[in-house]
């Protein structure tokens, strides 16, 4: 992930931890399954794989996993889809596409990829990203007033919270994601619940399960798709027919690459759905997990709001609110590090290449554990607790690992400025609202286990009390 405050914003430290060269990678355990060279995660079942122990705690059953198997070993997302995780930062090294693609997204996914940017590599990917990347930069942000359109609907949504003693925060973030993204593409917002139902139908999708048979995640995916792409063209007609540059998608609809060329309707309607969508959930779910971080963090909760008391207007744009709020920035660090949405990035590899003193072989998947790296008690102490205060401080860049929740190389994620603008906005915004009435997010109940498939989410079942009772 990088941004706007990369080359200026650090942890505590003034300096990356040193590492030492990688380890080799070696079963630990005997009696485990073999398959090319590589041990098997156990408790493999017909048709799911592995899907059933990951789904249920990822950081669990895979800590376990790489006690018995080492830090490299297949999993198996279903029963056809083997991937070779790997548990150390040294497997970031498959992001950078040197010796890997993204053509596995077209091969397990064709109904979410489509003809999007992320499914391709080399120029068909680099031209679409060029043609997009105007949109969403900073200066594309604040031109298509996305800071302003943050701060109206988390506002909005914020004072209905006041007073709620059982808030499911999960669902309604979402709601606050999916209405920025409306707004930004001007629909409305009385059609919310219709295109977040669509939407999540739609990204059942990325469930890696091959059954194609009705009311499975495939066929289900597949529906919603047809619904979603229809509304989405009609968008793109509109913002063509009213010449609209400043938009998002109006940048999209007239970005062009080097050559001067920009994309077709389909690649225009593929993009905006991926990006716009896939974004959301992702963002709403940070979100929430700051919240709830937040309501078992009273000492930071304190801190926020009186960083936030001293706000006359809110900033739009990232930049300033970081230098405002600082901790509303470190706030969502911590929490992206401990809760990365995208828990698991998978790349396949087109020619065979070394990696920790072992041969990953051409043709595999190979995958990297994003929850592991992001909880490396090399890189950061006491790695499971929420510390916010290790992203305070101003004096380097971040680097590669820190940043690796929004992925790397050339398919890191190209919303990360919506996002950090907007999860940042949301902190500072939730202190600003309750702060000042004497109210703090409390947890309501236990915490529920979160999903880490397809997304890591919290549960809908996670509720707090903003009632101050």
């Amino acid at each position: 992930m990088t941004d706007s405050r990369d080359a200026t914003r650090s942890p505590a430290t003034s300096e990356a931890p040193r590492r030492e060269p990688a380890r080799v990678a070696r079963p630990v355990a005997d009696g485990l399954v073999m398959k090319d060279g590589f041990p098997v995660m156990p408790g493999k079942i017909p048709l799911l794989g592995h899907v059933h122990r990951i789904s249920r705690d990822a950081l669990s059953e895979l800590r376990q996993a790489e006690a018995a198997c080492g830090p490299i070993f297949w999993t198996y997302f279903g029963s056809k889809l083997p991937v070779l995780q790997i548990m150390d930062e040294e497997g970031l090294a498959i992001l950078q596409n040197k010796y890997t693609d993204n053509s596995f997204l077209r091969e397990q996914m064709p109904v979410i990829t489509g003809e999007a940017m992320n499914a391709f590599d080399g120029q068909r990917h680099r031209n679409a990203r060029r043609a997009s990347l105007d949109a969403f930069t900073p200066k594309g942000l604040t031109r298509a007033q996305v800071g302003q359109f943050v701060v109206e609907t988390i506002e909005q949504r914020l004072h209905r919270w006041v007073g709620d003693s059982k808030l499911a925060i999960f669902p309604e973030t979402k709601d606050i994601a999916l209405e920025v993204v409306f707004r930004i593409l001007g629909i409305q917002t009385h059609e919310l619940s219709e295109w977040r139902h669509q939407y999540e139908e739609f990204f059942l999708g990325m469930i890696p399960l091959k059954v194609d048979l009705p009311g499975f995640p495939a066929w289900r995916c597949r529906k919603a798709r047809g619904w979603l792409e229809d509304r989405v063209a009609k968008i793109v007609a509109d913002a063509r027919a009213r010449d609209d540059h400043d938009s998002l998608v109006g940048a999209m609809i007239f970005g062009r690459d080097e050559s001067g060329n920009g994309m077709s309707e389909v690649e225009l309607v593929h993009n905006i759905l991926g990006l716009g969508f896939a974004g959301s959930e992702t963002t709403a779910a940070v979100m929430a997990w700051s919240a709830l971080m937040l309501s078992q963090h009273p000492e930071v909760w304190q801190q926020l709001c009186e960083q936030v008391a001293g706000l006359e207007t809110l900033p739009f744009t990232h930049e300033e609110l970081v230098r405002q709020v600082p901790l509303a920035e470190a706030v969502f660090r911590e929490t992206m590090r401990l809760y990365p949405p995208a828990p698991f990035e998978m790349r396949k590899v087109h020619t065979a290449f070394e990696l920790m003193g072992r041969q990953i072989p051409a043709g595999a998947m190979a995958g990297v554990s994003l929850l592991h790296v992001s909880r490396n008690p090399e890189r950061y102490p006491d790695p499971d607790r929420w510390r916010p205060e290790r992203w305070l401080g101003i004096e380097r860049g971040l680097n590669a690992v820190e940043t690796c929740q929004f992925g790397g190389g050339p398919h890191a994620c190209l919303g990360r400025h919506v996002a950090a603008l907007e999860i940042t906005l949301f902190i500072a915004m939730l202190a600003r609202e309750l702060g000042p009435r004497g109210l703090s997010p409390r947890l309501a109940g236990k915490m529920p286990p979160p999903s880490y498939l397809p997304f890591l989410r919290p549960s809908n079942k996670a509720f707090l009390d903003l009632s101050g009772r």
